[in-house]
């Protein structure tokens, strides 16, 4: 090593603006990861990356199994939304989720405006793809899969597999992702009450069946179901993997 570069060398180790630095990042990563962590709810088999952050989480909640990648940001609200992720879920690197949002009143700033804060509620075995963002208020159904690079502002169906910005259903796991909606489809009437059965493209997999509790779009169909095992989804049923059976009575309008 040359003289010059000794000294530069010996300039920037000595510098203590370095170790400043260094005292900043340790700062940052005890108040991001290593005391939040200790407020979380996790359940049994959670895997966190360590390079992974949190703020307010108190109001977050992971399930069995979940695995969390490298800088996962998980934002829940300064009062009062949660983030709920279900079991079995798995998010990729550099997933963004946040459980508020400011206003856009033109006669404030924005950063001097009180947040809105809503629940992010994330079902059992999500896959969220590398650098998705979830706004505040999204609900994601059981068995959806966000594509990589998704921004999803509206919630999303069970088993749905969505992809882009803004975030649009492409297919269904439900049939193996191979489908897609097609052009006019014949749409499927559904109403409050009916009992709803989900055939899988694979014969390993039993079919699943619940209630309709909520009729959320009429066309598109969306509702809401509660399955024989006690939890709620949204579904966007069709025909072909969806079968429905009316109840036996239904009070006419």
């Amino acid at each position: 090593m040359d003289a010059s570069r000794a000294l530069a060398f010996s300039r920037s180790t000595l510098d203590p603006r370095a170790y400043v630095g260094l005292f900043r990042i340790v700062h940052w990563y005890n108040r991001t990861h290593i005391s939040q962590r200790r407020l979380l709810t996790c359940g049994e088999g959670v895997r966190l990356s360590p390079v992974a952050a949190f703020a307010n989480a108190e109001r977050i909640s992971l399930g069995d199994r979940t695995r969390i990648g490298d800088h996962v940001r998980l934002w829940a609200g300064d009062r009062e939304g949660r983030i709920v992720i279900g079991n079995d879920c798995l998010f990729a690197p550099g997933v963004f989720v946040t459980a508020s949002d400011y206003s856009l009143d033109p006669g404030s700033t924005i950063k001097s405006q009180i947040t809105r804060e809503r629940d992010v509620l994330i079902g059992d075995d999500v896959w969220i793809g590398a650098g998705c963002i979830i706004t505040a208020g999204v609900e994601i159904g059981h068995g959806a899969v966000i594509g990589a690079g998704c921004v999803v502002r509206q919630s999303v169906p069970a088993w749905a597999i969505v992809k882009g910005n803004p975030a649009g259903v492409s297919a269904s796991r439900l049939t193996w992702g191979h489908r897609k909606p097609r052009e006019g489809e014949t749409q499927m009437s559904v109403h409050v009450g009916d009992r709803i059965v989900v055939e899988f493209e694979r014969a390993s997999q039993p079919s699943r069946a619940g209630v309709i509790e909520e009729v959320l779009h009429e066309d598109p169909s969306r509702v809401r179901v509660r399955w024989e095992d006690g939890h709620t989804s949204i579904l966007a049923p069709s025909a072909g993997v969806a079968s429905i059976f009316p109840q036996t009575t239904r009070t006419k309008p």
